[in-house]
């Protein structure tokens, strides 16, 4: 009798490629690298790198601006001066505000880098809105002047929550434009950066320099996160987005760490600092 034909070897499938956020999921669910939009001191643009973003999409789910966030940047090496009027009609968020003129943010860059987040479907890292580096010091003095005297306290809480507020609110609102959702894209901010190293400063005037150094209680850090984490709940998405106190070397200074974040959070319904970053 004839043999039955042998059978025809599947194929066999090809592997597939080991990735970072494969490797670690179930258990890191935002994998995050660093990345630059238009950062022209050094020539680097990996967002509008079409081969680099082959590779983060591969690897990564999320992605953190190296400095395009930084207070620096938003603010600009000079102050651009702009009506009331003109910063209201922006969106500028100006509650308790009680100058003539406001500085015009640099928001054009967090606009294209939140557009780029959406169409590679990656989530974002916020960083940062306040520190004591890569803050212009006109931003510290009166009428916003690179030699002017340095402004009181009232004048500069109205300044910290006229900033907060109008970066996170517009970073909400462009969201809605490009998802339809708030809080879709930015999942996670650094609301301010190492605090805890303040003495580190690069340059003067600098936020100790209207404030003083209040220790484990500063009272202005403490604002950035209560305006941060309103401007959350008036878009009913602070259970989905997580506002951090940032720093190094936290293995050195563990209590300082913990002793500022409870400060921060004390006498709050809700804890509005949710973690800290390292």
């Amino acid at each position: 009798a004839d043999k039955p034909p042998a059978p025809t070897p599947s194929a066999t499938p090809e592997p597939t490629p080991a990735t970072m956020k494969g490797a670690y999921s179930g258990l890191i669910d935002n994998m995050g690298t660093c990345l630059t939009y238009n950062q022209t001191w050094n020539n680097r643009k990996e967002l509008q790198n079409e081969e680099t973003m082959s590779f983060v999409k591969q690897h990564f789910n999320s992605f953190t601006l190296e400095n395009e966030m930084k207070p620096d940047a938003t603010l600009g090496s000079t102050a651009n001066l702009i009506s009331v009027a003109d910063a209201e009609e922006l969106g500028y968020v100006l509650n308790e505000y009680g100058e003539d003129t406001v500085p015009k943010l640099n928001l054009d860059n967090i606009d294209e880098v939140l557009k780029i987040a959406k169409e590679n479907g990656l989530r974002m890292r916020a960083h940062t809105l306040m520190w004591h580096q890569q803050t212009p010091t006109w931003f510290f003095r009166e009428g916003y002047t690179s030699d002017g005297d340095v402004v009181d306290v009232e004048t500069m809480n109205a300044r910290l929550e006229f900033f907060v507020r109008t970066v996170v609110r517009h970073v909400m609102e462009t969201e809605i434009e490009l998802t339809g959702e708030a809080g879709s894209l930015v999942y996670a901010w650094d609301v301010v950066n190492e605090y805890v190293h303040r003495s580190n400063a690069a340059s003067n005037p600098t936020w100790t320099s209207v404030y003083g150094d209040l220790g484990l209680e500063p009272t202005y850090v403490k604002a950035a996160f209560a305006y941060a984490y309103d401007e959350l709940k008036q878009k009913n998405v602070q259970d989905k987005v997580t506002l951090f106190y940032n720093d190094y070397d936290t293995y050195f200074s563990v209590e300082d760490e913990i002793a500022l974040v409870n400060y921060i959070n004390e006498g709050e319904e809700e804890n509005i600092c949710g973690g800290i970053g390292m």
